[in-house]
């Protein structure tokens, strides 16, 4: 048994519980899709080290992170070469080679950083596989509408440098009924996108991509939909199982915030 000296609390993943949830996920979508395990903030806390190849073994071939930092540790970690690892958020233009280098997918939503890929792309010589997010209503990251055009332009004309592997949005609190109207506005703005990316895209070989396809990301207990020429959304799935407890040796409080719950002793 692992020493738990100087160690009164920790977490542990239980893989046959972890396996069900996504055998349970699986049976809501349809065939053929990719899954991609949402695993920023060190897997939510899990940590990456260890909740990465525990979700290797149970079918897993692809992770979702927020930072370069976090790909990088994802692919010291994964034991698999087959096992894909993309970017959602932070990575720094200096770290658009690496990312070309080691074939990690990133997230591109300003013209600076898309022209920084490109660059990257010249001086590696390899390509850059990118997901472009449009700004729908979220208000938040993405390619605004006036920007469209250029963008999709823009690679076409470097099909040599970038590798279009997806568009996406973010919708604004999809797992909550009152955003209901909300989360049609954006729709309407995302498949207009998409219009544009398929018009200025046709003819080049990135074209096939915005062909429909679906990913789902799985976060704990939210699924990230969405793909190249789909739309990005998330909303709640209660998992089945519980994978992963948090145990300790000492109790702080008899009682919760919430006084319908009681905590063990």
């Amino acid at each position: 048994m692992e020493n738990k000296f100087l160690r009164p609390s920790y977490i542990e993943l239980d893989r046959r519980a972890l396996l069900n949830n996504l055998v349970f996920l699986k049976k809501q979508g349809k065939q053929n899709l990719k899954y991609s395990s949402v695993i920023k903030g060190n897997a939510y806390g899990h940590g990456i080290s260890s909740f990465l190849p525990m979700a290797e073994e149970c079918g897993i071939d692809h992770f979702s992170v927020f930072s370069a930092d976090e790909a990088f540790a994802a692919l010291k970690f994964k034991t698999r070469e087959s096992t894909g690892v993309m970017i959602m958020g932070m990575i720094r233009d200096e770290e658009l080679k690496w990312a070309a280098e080691n074939g990690v997918e990133v997230y591109l939503f300003e013209m600076e950083r898309l022209r920084a890929a490109i660059s990257a792309a010249t001086e590696t010589g390899k390509k850059v596989k990118i997901h472009l997010q449009i700004e729908t209503g979220m208000n938040r990251t993405g390619f605004e509408e006036e920007e469209w055009e250029e963008v999709f332009n823009l690679v076409k004309n470097s099909s040599d440098k970038l590798e279009l592997t997806g568009i996406c949005t973010h919708y604004a609190g999809a797992e909550s009924v009152a955003n209901y109207y909300r989360i049609q506005n954006q729709d309407t703005v995302f498949k207009k996108a998409l219009s544009t990316g398929q018009e200025h895209l046709r003819g080049d070989a990135s074209d096939s991509r915005l062909e429909f396809g679906r990913i789902f990301n799985v976060s704990r207990n939210a699924l990230r939909y969405g793909a190249p020429g789909h739309r990005t959304v998330w909303f709640l799935a209660q998992p089945r199982n519980l994978y992963a407890y948090f145990k300790t040796e000492q109790v702080v409080c008899r009682r919760s915030a919430d006084p319908r719950v009681e905590l063990e002793k």
